[in-house]
């Protein structure tokens, strides 16, 4: 019974999931061993106890911080509607720490393999895009285009999610919101940069999207986030660029390039760039619809970007957009290819990066 309970255990330790949980159940597996542990040191006095130890300290320095330290690239910011910053809530951090988002991530992953639509089903839950995206999973998993997300998640380092507060706000109504901040590699805080705003979609403001979008490294990165999961953006909130953000960065010690200012909206954070391309598209250098519905290809100083792929249930209204801006003479760049899903941020991370640095 113990080695079946090892072989399992080692299986969740492969998964792209949270290594501070990964480092628990290294932890437990030692604990079971700990008889053949102790015969495998025996020879050495302290041995044991040196490596429980050190195993035990590994383990707290891989759990999620409610705090950031000064070397950190990434950090989660907590304020309230007011735009008061707050410490982190003590039961968003005891969130974190039960059920990591890289938990949660990898227990979608493994559903990805699953027969999920005939269990929905079988339970009166009738498809839809949930389904859809599980689907894309599994055909870009097939193809070996997502074994990156276990380090996307290792280089967001141990700052907190931002989806727990949004699924806090969505239970309780709290008064409480968080953007996720990436400073450029090599930080000069007298230098002036410009900054991506990120407006992710549905289930909230991912860790793991920070992780993969690192790359960027030169450019200030602003995670936000709509007050729910449903990730449905409002003018209200592409106002707040202006009248939150923007201060908001500047009281923490950024200095901001105000003439490169650029928005980056995914899925459902597609209502994002519609937002702000019907009230203030001159107010961006960049507009950047990724895996969404591109419903304006109108004339503006900024320039349209679309990244997407032909497998994506918003291929269609993407073609249309891409070819309406080329009809129109609007400055526009594309990264788009056939093979791509709805997940394509993920399972082409290395060729956006490229396209974007070219690009912004």
């Amino acid at each position: 019974m113990k080695k079946f309970l090892t072989v399992i255990l080692l299986v969740f330790v492969f998964l792209p999931g949270s290594m501070f949980h990964d480092a628990l159940i290294v932890l437990f597996i030692g604990w079971l061993w700990r008889r053949e542990l102790k015969q495998l040191l025996a020879k050495w006095r302290y041995a044991y106890p040196t490596v429980w130890t050190v195993a035990v300290a590994v383990t707290l320095l891989l759990m999620p911080r409610p705090f950031t330290l000064s070397g950190d690239r990434t950090c989660l910011i907590h304020f309230k509607s007011n735009g008061e910053r707050i410490s982190t809530p003590l039961h968003h951090w005891v969130a974190n720490l039960v059920v990591p988002e890289e938990t949660m991530c990898a227990a979608g992953c493994f559903g990805g393999f699953l027969p999920i639509n005939a269990v929905l089903n079988a339970l009166g839950f009738h498809g839809g895009e949930n389904n859809s995206i599980l689907q894309n999973y599994r055909h870009d998993a097939l193809r070996g285009h997502m074994f990156g997300i276990g380090s996307c998640y290792r280089r967001a380092g141990a700052a907190m999610s931002g989806i727990h507060t949004q699924f806090f706000n969505s239970l309780f109504g709290e008064d409480i919101r968080s953007v996720q901040i990436v400073k450029p590699k090599h930080f000069d805080k007298n230098k002036e940069y410009p900054v991506i705003f990120f407006a992710h979609g549905y289930l909230g403001n991912w860790k793991l999207y920070r992780g993969l979008l690192e790359g960027i490294d030169d450019h200030i990165i602003m995670f936000i986030g709509t007050e729910n999961l449903s990730g449905i953006f409002t003018r209200r909130h592409i106002n707040e660029i202006k009248t939150l953000f923007l201060p908001m960065l500047t009281e923490m010690g950024y200095k901001v390039d105000n003439n490169s200012i650029s928005l980056m909206g995914l899925s459902n954070g597609g209502s994002a760039i519609d937002e702000a391309y019907a009230s203030q598209p001159n107010n961006f250098k960049n507009l950047i619809y990724v895996s969404t519905g591109v419903n304006h290809s109108g004339r503006t100083q900024a320039k349209v970007m679309i990244i997407g792929g032909g497998l994506d249930h918003c291929a269609p209204s993407m073609k249309n957009g891409m070819a309406n801006l080329k009809s129109k003479g609007q400055k526009s760049a594309f990264c788009f290819n056939e093979e791509d899903t709805h997940l394509k941020l993920i399972s082409d991370m290395d060729n956006i990066q490229d396209f974007l640095k070219r690009e912004l």
